[in-house]
């Protein structure tokens, strides 16, 4: 994975975001935050990466939780977030929205297709 910047001073912090439909780490958890470490001396490796994991089988009435129900839900008015029920309804309930969609999978599978033919060179 490589990212381009458009600044050598630039700042940023990275965090690489997994919602998993169970608990992958088995603590029961909602929430896993991951930072790295020098094994060697156990200090934390301020490189500002960090992986979270959210388990999305915890659907309390949390805001996480909540957020959670809506990503299993097939429809935006079943949702609790008003914005993501929106965009939800948009993309998959307005002509406009479908086409959208359409049209990114589209060129999803045209890149994956470009992809496969690289790989087997």
């Amino acid at each position: 994975m490589s990212a381009n910047f458009p600044s050598k001073n630039l700042s940023f912090y990275l965090s690489v975001i997994f919602i998993t439909k169970n608990d992958v780490l088995g603590k029961g958890l909602p929430i896993y935050h991951i930072d790295r470490m020098i094994k060697e001396t156990g200090e934390k490796f301020k490189d500002e990466a960090h992986i979270i994991y959210v388990n999305s089988s915890i659907q309390d009435e949390t805001k996480l939780g909540k957020l959670m129900q809506d990503f299993w839900c097939k429809q935006g008015e079943e949702m609790n977030y008003d914005v993501l029920a929106e965009r939800v309804s948009f993309f998959k309930e307005k002509k406009e929205g479908v086409n959208q969609m359409c049209e990114i999978l589209d060129e999803v599978k045209r890149e994956s297709k470009l992809e496969t033919l690289v790989d087997l060179g």
